[in-house]
């Protein structure tokens, strides 16, 4: 009778400890102070729900703590079956006080609303808002959904809007924002719609999905954001679709569209992030993926920071439309003040566009390692872009591809700094199309500025372009560093990687139409605003081709520059692994000091002090050093070269230093 009688016990305890939430509401036994503030302690959910309870009725600086696991369902593994109200369910009551996990884990909490009313903003999550003064950290939410149905609505695992303070936060489950507009439907692992601070913050998973911002963390950031030491494991999607208007998607790792000041360190994106458009007659639309920012509008700063995830940008149109998909590593669409310094892409980077019918639609593609579209400032400095980087565009379309920088437009400018490239960078474009492609910026339009400086590609660069009609111009720009730039610089920089400009095309253009391949070393296209200064190409392929050709199809190709119109000082390739001319077709502003050198001349340190005197014109830069081959830069390890010059009796002779400093 005595073991029937503990049997019981153990079960109707178990069954109690794992009784699914119901919606009822229970005030807690017992409260703590800590910090002299009263907290109170949360056990169940009926109790968790008594405190959301007290702030929605207007208590919204009152505090709690966990004091253990909280499962909503009937078991860690499963959803609750009723919906949860949120803690300060809108602005007039929004969260002010504390809550503390401590370490503890809330399971399979339900957000649903499945309303279609288009007014006043909805904001669902464990949280609907958190004010400026709220806290919420040491809490692990585990096995979540949130859903909505609302185009003006803000839904994220942790909070709906967040204006406060998220620290040591993990989150797992499902965010769904089903629908969106120009002023909603902001889906976020963390927050759909923040600022304010968060540090260790983590979505683990599962996806993030929204008709117009999605992020990893944050759906879309307004005022002041900052994220620290904060990680993205989980699919991050937006996917919009036009008719006889507009619509844009926003997706990132960690912030879908950013306005304001956004600031993000030490931090890792490894989830696939994805941006999808479709337009259809007399509209466009527009989609913008990045491994950390969709859309950068304001001023974003990323340090220290790795993406991981695969990055894409696809856009469909159809008559009388536009669609275009910017993907990048970092940053989609960057179109405020984008910095970067320090940091590293490794995941596939792509961008897909198609017009699916005639010459009144049009879809282009803008594919970076960092940024696939700049229409600001871009600064990014010592950083690296080891993933491959594509752009492809079918019909009526345009793609741009660069290792850091798809496209520069007009108003913008981009410099980039102490940076490496090993990534294949390719554009593709297929009838009635343009591919420009480089190892750092596929294309720079006639009124950006582009500086490129203290940096390398080892990267294989390829523009290839397509058509089935003999009535089509085609055009593709390849370098090793940019495809076509029209003003700035290239700086004491080197390539190694190959470059290639090809025409697939079974057909020939006939008389009224033109084929033409641009492939150089350095720079594919070098109009006459760009400089090229002590920088060298020693890698050992450059070259175009052509599947079929005829006299209308031409291709230049040069081991430095495939056309220039711009000026080359103090510039060089390997003539011992290349045979080509410096430049492919020369109208050069200005050429000083340029053509090729034997592989041993260049793997001289005497070589290394020309470049980093200009040929022994200017003091020494102590940019350049040597250590057993081609120049390489200076750093601790590797001291710079100098020329010393000794007197013997009179007789002057020249000795280089060498990377020790002797």
């Amino acid at each position: 009778m005595r073991y029937t009688k503990i049997l019981l016990f153990l079960l109707v305890a178990t069954i109690q400890a794992f009784a699914a939430w119901t919606g009822g509401t229970s005030e807690p036994e017992s409260t703590r102070k800590i910090g002299g503030k009263i907290f109170y302690e949360i056990t169940t959910p009926e109790e968790l729900a008594w405190f959301a309870l007290q702030v929605n009725s207007g208590s919204t600086a009152i505090n709690a703590v966990l004091a253990n696991d909280i499962v909503f369902g009937r078991d860690t593994a499963s959803l609750a079956s009723v919906s949860w109200i949120p803690i300060g369910k809108d602005t007039s009551t929004a969260f002010e006080g504390v809550l503390d996990g401590r370490g503890f884990a809330i399971y399979g909490m339900k957000v649903q609303d499945s309303s279609t009313k288009a007014t006043d903003t909805l904001n669902l999550g464990l949280f609907g808002v958190i004010a400026r003064d709220g806290w919420v950290q040491n809490l692990s939410l585990q096995r979540a959904s949130v859903y909505t149905n609302d185009s003006v609505s803000n839904v994220g695992l942790i909070a709906g809007y967040s204006r406060g303070n998220l620290r040591n936060i993990s989150a797992a489950g499902s965010v769904t924002s089903a629908k969106g507009n120009d002023h909603g439907g902001s889906a976020g692992g963390i927050a759909g719609r923040a600022s304010g601070v968060m540090d260790s913050v983590s979505f683990m998973g599962d996806s993030v999905q929204s008709k117009r911002y999605a992020g990893g963390i944050v759906g879309y950031a307004t005022d002041s954001l900052t994220i620290s030491n904060s990680t993205n494991a989980g699919a991050v999607s937006a996917n919009s679709t036009s008719y006889s208007s507009h619509s844009h998607s926003y997706s990132g790792g960690f912030v879908g569209d950013a306005n304001g000041t956004v600031t993000i360190s030490h931090s890792t994106n490894a989830g696939a992030v994805s941006a999808n458009s479709t337009s259809y007659s007399y509209s466009d639309s527009h989609s913008y993926s990045g491994g950390f920012v969709g859309g950068a509008n304001g001023t974003v700063t990323i340090s220290h920071s790795t993406n991981a995830g695969a990055v894409s940008a696809n856009s469909t149109s159809y008559s009388y439309s536009d669609s275009h998909s910017y993907s990048g590593g970092f940053v989609g669409g960057a179109n405020g003040t984008v910095t970067i310094s320090n940091s590293t892409n490794t995941g596939a980077v792509r961008a897909n566009s198609r017009s699916n019918s005639d010459s009144y639609s049009y879809s282009d593609s803008y594919s970076g390692g960092f940024v696939g579209g700049a229409n600001g400032t871009v600064t990014i400095s010592h950083s690296t872009n080891a993933g491959t980087v594509s752009a492809n565009s079918t019909s009526y379309s345009t793609s741009y591809s660069g290792g850091f920088v798809g496209y520069a437009s007009s108003s913008s400018t981009v410099t980039i700094s102490n940076s490496t490239n090993a990534g294949a960078v390719s554009a593709n474009s297929t009838s009635y199309s343009t591919s420009y492609s480089g190892g750092f910026v596929g294309y720079a339009s006639s009124s950006s500025t582009v500086t490129i400086s203290n940096s390398q590609n080892s990267g294989n660069i390829t523009g290839t372009v397509s058509t089935s009609s003999s009535n089509t111009n085609l055009y593709s720009y390849v370098g090793g560093f940019i495809g076509w730039s029209y003003k700035g610089q290239i700086l004491d920089s080197y390539n190694t990687g190959s470059v290639r400009a090809k025409d697939t095309s079974a057909v020939s253009p006939n008389s009224s139409y033109r084929h033409l391949l641009y492939a150089g070393g350095l720079a594919g296209y070098l109009d006459s605003g760009m400089t090229i200064k002590n920088a060298y190409s020693a890698t050992d392929s450059v070259s175009y081709s052509f599947k079929t050709s005829n006299s209308y199809t031409v291709g230049y190709a040069g081991a430095l520059v495939g056309l220039s119109k711009g000026s080359l000082q103090n510039v060089y390739f390997d003539s011992d692994s290349l045979s080509l001319a410096a430049i492919g077709s020369d109208s050069s502003a200005s050429k000083i000091n340029v053509g090729g050198f034997s592989t041993a001349n260049m793997q001289r340190d005497l070589f290394a002090w020309q470049l980093n005197s200009t040929g022994g014109t200017e003091e020494n830069s102590k940019i350049w050093s040597r250590n057993g081959g081609y120049p390489i830069f200076a750093d601790a390890q590797n001291k710079a070269i100098y020329k010393v010059v000794f007197d013997d009796e009179g007789v002057p002779t020249n000795r280089y230093s060498n990377n020790k400093g002797v």
